[in-house]
């Protein structure tokens, strides 16, 4: 288990679909599965934070779900997955000493406890209710559990952020962080990058050695940033010493509410998984001060900063929502070159599990022109990736060598990358009104009392996440996030 989850205990909600079991009954049959009551098969698991109250309903729609602190679900197949990792027939036995690493609560019936053994193992505890003090256990299977829970991570704070830190930046200018670096709660070390990379078998990266306290980097605030409402970010890889997003990028990061940031000292010639951490960092390091928007979450470099991209592609689509590559992109394919037995590698496994369900939802644009060095193996690479499924795009401008592309030519890039996110906004921002006039009609302007005027202002929330419609829905569910709309 990465170090994040082995440290922390989290509160998961299992919501059942169906009426609760009785625990009296549980104890005359026995269990066949320590998460399940008879007649109650469980429906979703979600995720909560550590010190979350569990709420007596959870909301659908992924900003409610941030609000309450739900980290992230499983359903369907992922729960699937789950119930695999616990296969074994609970048995009645002493409850054994051992490390709490997660809690599993079913909805007014029973909770699970994952405790990490002496002996190393990993095993599943619910209490019997017997007297004679005896608990349900039931052994677990370790790797199928990572790979169901691989995208489940902590934020680094569950404070709200500190926006005056950074009250005196410039708009609209880079300018170095006037702030310590906040770590991710994701940390490639030697065992998190077998995990992400190759599926927990061999890896040819060592884990990052970085020590965040010693590390520096460069913000650009956007034009009219208002601390009050939420923003995205797009996290830049720089191939040399310097951090600071180019000034190709502000444009877009101006027209689509984007705070730019870049680590110094991530450069071609530090090992790779540095680097991936330290994006992965430079989320965290905004979300620290800024209201940040985590589906608009965005990463681009040049280069090897562009390989840099397409490595966190391949190894964190929980973190960032969309990719952009820049004369330089990595993938899992051995290509041949065309050239006697010259090959261009592969650099890590095909992915499994939850990243590879997230990876096929993100989108990756490859930025080029055919008088770069890296043209024709990008163009390969695009193509073998559109045909494993995913949602990747080659960008061919003639004029375009081995150098930053244009502020159009990344505009084009970006909008294409973001297009899914931006469209399905656009056209739920109309629905969301509707259902809240809908709700408005029904029920006024009183907080809900049923789980129909509920979930009605749930589907607000998932129409149209953080715009104002939302933000209104939020407040009558009593979730008060006190923000105003994204910028």
């Amino acid at each position: 288990m990465s170090t994040t989850k082995t440290s922390a205990f989290i509160a998961v909600l299992v919501a059942l679909l169906s009426a609760a079991g009785s625990p009296a009954l549980a104890q005359q049959r026995g269990l066949r599965h320590i998460l399940d009551d008879p007649g109650s098969p469980v429906r979703r698991v979600d995720v909560l934070a550590p010190g979350s109250d569990v709420p007596a309903w959870i909301p659908r729609a992924r900003m409610l779900r941030d609000l309450a602190g739900v980290i992230a679900s499983a359903e369907a197949g992922a729960l699937r997955e789950l119930r695999r990792a616990m296969p074994t027939r609970p048995r009645l036995m002493s409850e054994p000493a051992g490390e709490g690493r997660w809690r599993l609560n079913v909805a007014g019936t029973h909770s699970v406890r994952m405790l990490g053994t002496s002996s190393g193992d990993l095993v599943a505890v619910r209490a019997s209710g017997r007297e004679d003090g005896r608990v349900w256990v039931a052994s677990v299977d370790e790797r199928r559990f990572e790979a169901v829970s691989s995208a489940w991570h902590l934020p680094a704070s569950s404070e709200p952020p500190d926006t005056d830190a950074w009250s005196d930046l410039p708009l609209g200018q880079p300018a170095e962080i006037p702030t310590t670096p906040v770590a991710s709660p994701i940390l490639f070390d030697d065992a998190e990058t077998r995990r992400r990379f190759y599926e927990g078998g061999r890896s040819v990266y060592l884990g990052t050695t970085r020590t965040i306290e010693n590390e520096t980097a460069v913000v650009r605030l956007p034009r009219g940033y208002d601390p009050s409402k939420r923003w995205g970010v797009l996290v830049w890889v720089s191939p040399s010493v310097r951090g600071t997003p180019p000034g190709s990028v502000w444009r877009t990061a101006d027209e689509f509410g984007l705070v730019c940031i870049g680590f110094n000292n991530s450069h071609n010639q530090r090992p790779a998984m540095d680097r991936v951490q330290l994006a992965c960092d430079a989320v965290e390091t905004v979300a620290a001060h800024v209201n940040l928007d985590r589906e608009r979450v965005y990463v681009s470099g040049l280069s090897g900063g562009g390989r840099i991209t397409s490595f966190l592609h391949r190894s964190a689509p929980d973190v960032f929502m969309g990719f952009v590559s820049i004369v330089g992109l990595n993938s899992e394919h051995q290509i041949h070159t065309g050239e006697a037995n010259y090959y261009w590698r592969s650099s890590f496994s095909k992915p499994a599990g939850e990243i590879e369900r997230l990876r096929l939802q993100r989108r990756i644009a490859a930025v080029t022109g055919p008088t770069d060095g890296n043209y024709n193996e990008m163009k390969n690479r695009t193509e073998r990736l559109r045909r494993d499924g995913y949602e990747a795009r080659f960008f061919d401008y003639p004029e375009l060598g081995h150098t930053m592309c244009s502020p159009d030519q990344f505009r084009e890039a970006f909008m294409w990358v973001d297009g899914p996110r931006r469209e399905a906004a656009e056209a739920g921002l109309a629905e969301a009104e509707s259902l809240l006039a809908e709700y408005r009609e029904r029920f006024g302007e009183t907080p809900p009392e049923t789980d129909e005027a509920r979930d009605l202002l749930d589907g607000v929330c998932q129409a149209a996440p953080w715009s104002e419609p939302a933000l209104e829905a939020a407040r009558l569910l009593g979730f008060a996030p006190g923000l105003g709309a994204s910028g």
